[in-house]
């Protein structure tokens, strides 16, 4: 791994520092439960105490609007307006979390509505010199890792930055570099090409271009974070949003960016985690987001006194929340079968070898057993 930009390991090392605290008071007994995103969330980010339920009309430079008004939607819930308030007013960098249909994408558009009519971006000069980035908008720069989440935030952005919202790679303006290398398989030399990003801290980004929404930030890795950070023009009031889901997929051959921002974003109160799910609720959503926060079937707490040996775990109760959960709502259906507790084929008898091993089955006492396992596997 290349070496990351200053700033950025200057980042890391601070959340790595406040997760070494968490867990020594953790073991301190100061604390019952280690901090959660959620909790925090709900417990300390009160920038918005209450949801505004009536007009909020702001006056900022020549606009006159009401910020919490989302067009098609209404009225912003309390942690949408604390997001808005946030990334949109406040200009400050932090993580929009939440699962789907929590009503991430609406927000972003409040955000970028509130940063256009605040003023406080400047537009892009019509003469960028970049391959892919348009002048004459504000400086809002909208984008992911891959080609399909780019597409989908770009039309979901206003028309007013749809233009620039790409990849990250092509907005650092990734081209191929060719080499020669000397294969020893083959034994000659070979051609190799590799992509790399022409804009770098020698050649980096238009100052005016302030504000970076990054979508899906689960799938981004820590190296190609420190490239797009070493782009940024050194004295732009860079503010970066990152947004997405915390249980979606990881980076490819990297390690992610998500646990550092988000710890980043906990301990400065810029973490805002949306909870209310609005769209595709259903039996198939709920049961989604059940799981997805660490819970089973039946819930955890019931089933911690039978940890020891799950097949004591009583009949009825599992048959209870197999049907608590098995249901049609919304136009979605979820149906839940059992396992089957009898293993066929190769599998059960690889499962029985593995079974012999863990009750310490040896050649003096139980050899003729094994024998015949091993003979029809």
């Amino acid at each position: 791994m290349s070496q990351l930009n200053p700033k950025l390991q200057a980042a890391i090392d601070a959340a790595k520092e406040r997760t070494r605290l968490l867990l020594q008071q953790h073991q301190a007994g100061q604390t019952s439960v280690l901090p959660s995103s959620a909790s925090i969330q709900i417990e300390d980010v009160r920038l918005t105490e209450t949801i505004k339920t009536s007009p909020t009309l702001l006056k900022l430079g020549m606009n006159t609007f009401d910020p919490y008004e989302i067009e098609g939607i209404g009225r912003a819930n309390a942690l949408q307006s604390q997001a808005i308030d946030l990334f949109g007013l406040k200009g400050v960098s932090g993580c929009l979390i939440g699962p789907a249909g929590t009503g991430k994408t609406t927000t972003m558009k409040a955000i970028i509505r509130a940063i256009i009519l605040s003023g406080r971006v400047p537009i892009l000069p019509e003469t960028l010199g970049h391959k892919y980035l348009r002048g004459g908008l504000p400086g809002i720069y909208g984008g992911s890792f891959t080609r399909i989440a780019t597409r989908n935030l770009r039309n979901s952005c206003p028309p007013d930055i749809q233009d620039n919202v790409h990849t990250i790679h092509r907005l650092l303006e990734f081209e191929p570099d060719f080499f020669e290398v000397y294969d020893e398989k083959i034994q000659k030399m070979k051609k190799v090409r590799i992509f790399k990003p022409t804009r770098t801290k020698f050649r980096t980004l238009p100052i005016e271009l302030q504000v970076f929404l990054i979508d899906e930030f689960s799938m981004i890795g820590m190296r190609l974070e420190a490239q797009r950070v070493d782009a940024i023009y050194p004295s732009a009031k860079a503010q970066t949003v990152y947004i997405g889901d915390i249980a979606q997929i990881p980076p490819v051959m990297d390690e992610p960016i998500s646990g550092y921002k988000m710890l980043d974003a906990i301990a400065t109160n810029t973490c805002v985690e949306l909870t209310e799910v609005y769209r595709h609720a259903g039996a198939i959503v709920s049961l989604a987001n059940h799981i997805r926060i660490g819970n089973t079937i039946p819930d955890n707490r019931l089933i911690i006194p039978y940890l020891g040996n799950l097949r004591k775990l009583p009949k009825k109760l599992v048959d209870e929340h197999i049907a608590k959960w098995s249901k049609e709502e919304d136009g979605s259906k979820v149906t839940i079968h059992l396992w089957k507790n009898r293993l066929e084929g190769e599998i059960g008898q690889l499962k029985a070898l593995q079974n012999l091993a863990v009750w310490g089955v040896t050649k003096s006492d139980n050899c003729w057993l094994s024998k015949a396992l091993l003979r029809s596997w």
